[in-house]
């Protein structure tokens, strides 16, 4: 069974151990991977267990209300003992958090709508997410490409 908090805060394969309220209002909750398949190399998909040391990763993530949540993400870095693998070493990640993005998928998807559907600007959202001008655009482009389709050939 899924823990309670882990379940409202919605990021699967994560799971939340301790949530505080910051002075200015921000939600810091502290997380840990929970997801079996973090532990394996993005290159080859090669499970590992030789732990290379651990790190303490801040995605951006969706506010809760009016108020921001500062994820604190505790993860594990691991060796890749795959002989034929160029990869040497990797850090969890899950489909939520992608590896080497500093965003969950849900925030940005909610940028790209946010400029792409409601017509706001890339420096507007970016502002508002607290993320960067080149963020906010990537998050847009990924999400036009969902969105929009192959032109049909002209006959």
């Amino acid at each position: 069974m899924v823990e309670p908090t882990s379940l409202l805060l919605g990021l699967e394969g994560l799971e939340v151990r301790a949530v505080a309220v910051a002075a200015d209002r921000a939600r810091v909750v502290d997380v840990v991977t929970v997801d079996p398949g973090a532990a394996k190399c993005p290159e080859c998909r090669v499970a590992s267990r030789s732990v290379k040391g651990h790190a303490v990763t801040r995605p951006r993530d969706i506010p809760y209300g009016d108020d921001p949540i500062q994820l604190r993400w505790n993860k594990t870095r691991y060796y890749c003992r795959n002989q034929a693998c160029g990869r040497r070493s990797f850090t969890e990640s899950v489909p939520e958090v992608p590896p080497r993005r500093r965003t969950t998928t849900r925030l940005r998807t909610q940028i790209g709508r946010s400029i792409g559907e409601a017509a706001r600007s890339v420096v507007e959202v970016a502002a508002g997410a607290g993320v960067s001008w080149p963020t906010a655009h990537t998050a847009f482009v990924e999400h036009a490409k969902r969105v929009l389709k192959d032109p049909a050939p002209v006959r």
